[in-house]
């Protein structure tokens, strides 16, 4: 009995340092107290807590060796009413419910031991998700789930890629709906119903592909543009060069992007305007990228002048040409070193 007074001693003094401690650095309201068997007062390790408050429901970690538990409650104020749940396979389910006040003292919940003999099963959901392509259990996929109109946390799978997901009394009967959430794979949606006799779940996740695919056509006459580059831009790989066929169509499918992660599309043909874009797949998986280049209407200053001086060249040569080709042409001149013709003799 002293050991068990000693470990409650304890656990008030953990309560109160946590509480001040909590309540130092965050606005947060904080529940926290200590689970005990009602009969001997001993602690009661891994006992379940689950909370609700209004229609958000808090799942609370199980208890430690000295029946310690604490909740931290974020943007909850005060006058609100928490029910709370207490679950163990050894006892019987405890529910109470009080007003939330700035400070609270903690709390000392007794559980009766269920002496009824029979072996009591506990509500909950669970199940594996494995990947549709290899069977392969899925590790940290996230679950959100929803009973009616209360959230429930998100719950991750393990290594196995299973998870379990306890449940109170009231929720016998009710409809459960869940999105699993993974990167590299698509959302599933799916629901279930409450039962006594829990259904083991199995998920299967299917990888999430998208394809970028498209026309490049002229803005004027909407005839494709064939050869155009296409530069689509993710910041996890590398880049992607397409090139449009002869009807102007192009595509590609990414198999490692993630959901969500823009995408950056650049449109080049010579003679047109380049055209840029940015794309933010979400749920799906196959993006329609058309785009129309308009025509640039002069063509640069560099090529102007470079034919403004090939002209100018080509007008002095040919004239050059003109004048040498006159001289060379015309009377030749008399030479001046011919001899003097013969003087004529005296008759």
């Amino acid at each position: 009995m002293l050991k068990k007074r000693i470990s409650l001693i304890l656990s008030s003094v953990l309560m109160t340092f946590y509480a001040g401690f909590c309540f130092a650095e965050t606005e947060s309201l904080v529940i926290m107290g200590s689970v005990i068997d009602a009969v001997d007062e001993s602690p009661i390790s891994r006992a379940r807590l689950i909370f609700r408050i209004d229609t958000l429901r808090f799942h609370q970690r199980l208890t430690d060796d000295f029946g310690f538990f604490m909740i931290n409650l974020p943007g909850i104020n005060e006058g609100k009413i928490l029910k709370y749940f207490v679950l163990h396979e050894n006892y019987l389910t405890e529910k109470r419910a009080y007003v939330i006040q700035a400070v609270n003292d903690p709390l000392t919940i007794a559980l009766q031991k269920d002496t009824s003999g029979e072996s009591k099963q506990q509500l909950k959901i669970e199940g594996c998700i494995k990947s549709i392509d290899d069977e392969l259990p899925i590790e940290s996929a996230r679950l959100k789930l929803r009973i009616g109109e209360v959230i429930l946390p998100d719950t991750l799978t393990d290594e196995n890629g299973r998870f379990s997901i306890p449940l109170v009394p009231d929720d016998l009967g009710k409809v459960v709906t869940y999105q699993i959430l993974k990167d590299g794979y698509s959302p599933r949606y799916g629901y279930t119903t409450v039962e006594r006799e829990n259904e083991f779940i199995d998920i299967q996740l299917q990888k999430w592909l998208l394809t970028v695919s498209g026309y490049i056509k002229d803005a004027k006459n909407r005839k494709p543009i064939a050869a155009a580059r296409v530069f689509v831009d993710a910041d996890s790989m590398e880049p992607v060069v397409k090139f449009t066929s002869q009807w102007g169509f192009f595509t590609h499918t990414f198999e490692q992007l993630k959901m969500g992660q823009p995408l950056k599309m650049r449109v080049e043909k010579r003679g047109y305007q380049s055209h840029e874009a940015e794309l933010y797949p979400q749920d799906e998986q196959k993006i329609q990228f058309n785009v129309n280049l308009e025509r640039l209407s002069t063509g640069p200053p560099f090529y102007k002048n470079r034919i403004f001086w090939y002209g100018s060249a080509g007008v002095a040569v040919i004239t050059t040409s003109i004048i040498l080709i006159t001289r060379i042409g015309g009377d030749e001149p008399e030479p001046k070193d011919l001899p003097m013709p013969p003087i004529p003799p005296d008759n």
